[in-house]
């Protein structure tokens, strides 16, 4: 099987290419930036916005993954993040559609939903989010992501190409997950009212910074520096953790995963959240559910013990993925 994978010398690509070259792919990688990736059986550059580059490469190829993307809001101006992101998926499913390939896999994110990075930030519908839940975008990179996903949709009903939008778990960087759990910890210490409220005040602080980072600050340097430019480190910690549901993916999983959905066979378009199947913080679900997410319905059948706070049945259902490496397995090494 010859497998065209956009974005392959990203941040995530070369774990990828590496796993699927070992399962016996074909693997043919497609990027402006052609960097030698082990794995790789070829590698056709071009622009993910120009089309008839991607068509060109694509040619030969039976099944994609598609990885290319400007990962964060603050990356580019909001009109390239969206080109980039929406444009070009748009460019691989066209392509797709006559070259008479039928399936697609996309790395898509958490952030479809809008919760992280946006400048007005509403409340979850409810718990586990899943992907049926309402998306509210207000910062480019979060729209994008729920337009590519539109953008699966459309190919399904006009020319029958199946697809996946895995929405990613985070990594995790141990020092902030104890830090943030023993905010947490302090927060249920706290009378249930007054610790909704200061969850509530924290949020409202989020807000006003999110509002200055996305409207009025002079963006667009180092990603990295200029998040820290506009916030707190606490505040990067609860934006990065809790505004992504608590949720881990491990890399090898994610590579797991990219397998299990360009194997898997099922019809339609659908995002999925592929993440651990329990909560990064070592608490019981259901109070991290009420006092962190005002306002969300809980399913409290669905968030028993330290279930995830995205709904980690719908890729074991569409790709046959479960995560391998639980956060179980550090609970007690990162917590004691």
């Amino acid at each position: 099987m010859k497998v065209f994978v956009t974005g392959y010398s990203g941040h995530l690509g070369p774990a990828v290419v590496k796993k699927l070259d070992a399962s016996g792919a074909e693997v043919i990688g497609f990027d402006i930036d052609q960097k030698n990736v082990p794995g790789l059986a070829d590698v056709r550059g071009g622009d993910i916005l120009n089309y008839d580059q991607v068509k060109a490469a694509m040619t030969g190829c039976d099944e994609v993954l598609h990885m290319a993307a400007i990962a964060m809001p603050f990356y580019a101006r909001e009109q390239e993040v969206f080109n980039v992101n929406a444009s070009g998926t748009f460019n691989v499913f066209k392509a797709c559609a006559e070259l008479g390939i039928k399936r697609v896999s996309v790395t898509s994110s958490v952030n479809a939903i809008g919760y992280n990075f946006g400048v007005k930030v509403r409340d979850l519908s409810y718990l586990p989010v899943d992907g049926s839940h309402p998306l509210f975008a207000t910062d480019p990179y979060s729209y994008s992501k729920g337009v590519s996903e539109d953008i699966g949709r459309y190919f399904y009903n006009r020319y029958g190409i199946s697809s996946v939008f895995m929405r990613l778990g985070i990594g995790i960087n141990v020092e902030d997950i104890r830090s943030l759990r023993a905010r947490v910890d302090g927060l249920l210490s706290l009378p249930e009212k007054e610790g909704i409220r200061e969850v509530r005040r924290i949020e409202a602080e989020m807000d006003e910074r999110r509002l200055y980072a996305l409207r009025e600050a002079p963006p667009y340097r180092n990603g990295t520096e200029y998040v820290y430019e506009c916030f707190t480190k606490e505040q990067v910690i609860w934006s990065s953790h809790v505004h992504n549901f608590l949720i881990y993916t491990h890399l090898d999983d994610l590579c797991d995963a990219c397998v299990c959905a360009l194997s898997a066979r099922y019809e339609g378009s659908h995002p999925i959240f592929v993440s651990d199947y329990v909560n990064m913080l070592g608490i019981e679900s259901a109070k991290l559910a009420l006092l962190l997410y005002p306002g969300a319905k809980v399913d409290f059948d669905l968030l028993k013990g330290y279930d995830a706070l995205a709904d980690y049945r719908e890729a074991e259902k569409m790709i046959g993925f479960r995560a391998k490496h639980s956060f179980t397995d550090l609970y007690k090494e990162v917590f004691g």
